[in-house]
């Protein structure tokens, strides 16, 4: 039968010569050869493992060659033993002397079944309590995750809360025109806005979301301030002190303009300013008797048909009678409302100057070699009526329902005697006053209408 190396050398040489046949590479050449080589020696060694009992026999034959050559002694038995010991222990291992470390590896690896179990062992025990950290720490990290997400959904809601109350806030002040407010619901609206990307991160969006609260509650705030200003200004008392009273007035602007500016300065600040805004009102609260008489008595001055030229008198009274009422000094004010409110009477009236009839009283005054009639201004129901009159010798005028103005002295004469027959003289007016007009007409029995006199 036919070996295997025969077989692919014949295989071999046939492919080869096929190749060479067909022109083939020098290289296909050498490669086959090369491989052929390579079974060949291959063959060889493994004949020559197997063939063990011809080696012993070969190599006791050299042995014995040699020590007769070289003339050493022996016998049969020594050198068919020692071969045999050489051919029995050729393939064995011999470990060479071992440390602790290396007999206890090795003891392990001899019982490795029993050692793969323990550390088999240990491993599952070790991957036990790693799943359990794991487990644990997966657990922790879940609850961390639900807690976080859970205030990630209360931070949207309390945004979506703000944003309406935003909006809510600024349709509710729309139709009020308050500047700081306004200030702060445009910087709410901004924060909101910056907020919205960032409520998953919480040290961000926390700060935008307290600041754009805190100014919503501070426009409202402003708003409420605004409201009881509001309420106090449309007090009576108030409205009739705040034309009057130039410290109200004064404080009433610083109170406006710190809410108009509440949004820097503070609602607090604002607050303040009120507060002393009531302070001052309730320090005109003796005198509102007579603030609630300026108050109509300015406006009628204001509304009378009097020629503008002719009002001088009349706010020179309204002057006087404020800077009393600001002093405080309530007798004078009232003296000066008095007057006022006299002159607005005389103003729409029409008035007729006539020379007084009264029985037992001389109606003429003779003093320093001039004459004077003693008249008095009667309105269309024939009752005396005060004027303002200037006393010529002193300058001092007077509110007087009668007073003396200097005729020639035929008048005189003639009032005199007519007085002397009849005792009521035949023609009493010498002037009048038309209505809505402050100026006095006089006739010409009055030759001189300047010279007056409120004393004889």
């Amino acid at each position: 039968m036919p070996s295997l190396i025969g077989i692919l050398a014949s295989f071999a040489v046939t492919i080869t010569k096929g190749r060479l046949m067909s022109k083939s590479l020098l290289s296909e050449q050498l490669g086959a050869m090369a491989l052929v080589d390579q079974l060949r020696h291959q063959q060889m060694e493994v004949e020559e493992h197997l063939n063990m009992p011809q080696r012993r026999t070969a190599v006791a034959a050299r042995i014995r060659e040699y020590y007769q050559n070289n003339g050493i002694a022996f016998t049969d038995a020594q050198i068919d033993q020692g071969v045999r010991e050489f051919f029995d222990k050729r393939l064995t291992f011999d470990a060479p002397p071992q440390g602790m470390l290396n007999g206890w590896v090795s003891t392990a690896l001899l019982n490795r079944r029993w050692v793969l179990l323990i550390m088999l062992c240990v491993i599952v025990g070790a991957l036990a309590v790693q799943g359990a950290r794991m487990f644990t720490a997966y657990g922790q990290t879940r609850q961390a995750a639900l807690v976080l997400d859970a205030e990630t959904v209360e931070r949207q809601s309390e945004w979506r809360a703000l944003k309406a109350r935003l909006r809510s806030t600024q349709q509710f002040l729309s139709a009020r025109h308050e500047p700081g407010a306004e200030r702060l619901l445009t910087r709410a609206d901004e924060w909101l806005n910056q907020a919205a990307p960032l409520v998953a991160e919480p040290a961000q969006v926390n700060p935008l979301l307290r600041q754009s609260e805190q100014a919503l509650n501070q426009s409202l705030a402003i708003f409420n301030t605004r409201e009881r200003l509001v309420r106090m200004q449309k007090k009576p008392a108030y409205l009739a002190a705040i034309d009057v009273f130039n410290a109200l007035a004064i404080q009433a602007a610083k109170a406006d303009d710190a809410l108009a500016n509440a949004d820097t300065l503070g609602i607090d600040n604002a607050e303040q300013q009120i507060v002393l805004l009531e302070e001052a009102l309730q320090k005109t609260q003796p005198l509102e008797p007579l603030t609630v008489r300026f108050a109509p008595l300015n406006q009628a001055i204001a509304d009378i048909a009097v020629p503008e030229n002719e009002k001088k008198g009349f706010y020179e009274l309204v002057a006087r009678a404020k800077n009393h009422l600001n002093h405080f000094d309530e007798q004078q004010a009232e003296e000066t409302l008095d007057s006022l409110s006299d002159s607005l009477k005389v103003a729409t009236s029409h008035l007729t100057l006539s020379v007084i009839d009264r029985l037992g009283t001389d109606p003429w005054v003779e003093r320093n070699n001039r004459w004077y009639l003693i008249v008095q201004a009667l309105d269309e129901s024939y009752i005396a009526t005060k004027l303002p009159i200037t006393d010529s010798v002193t300058g001092e005028t007077q509110w007087t329902k009668r007073f003396a103005i200097r005729v020639s002295r035929a008048e005189f004469l003639r009032v005199k005697g007519e007085y002397a027959k009849d005792a009521y003289p035949v023609t009493q007016v010498v002037g009048s006053k038309p209505a809505n007009r402050m100026d006095v007409q006089f006739n010409q029995r009055v030759i001189h209408p300047e010279e007056a006199l409120l004393t004889w």
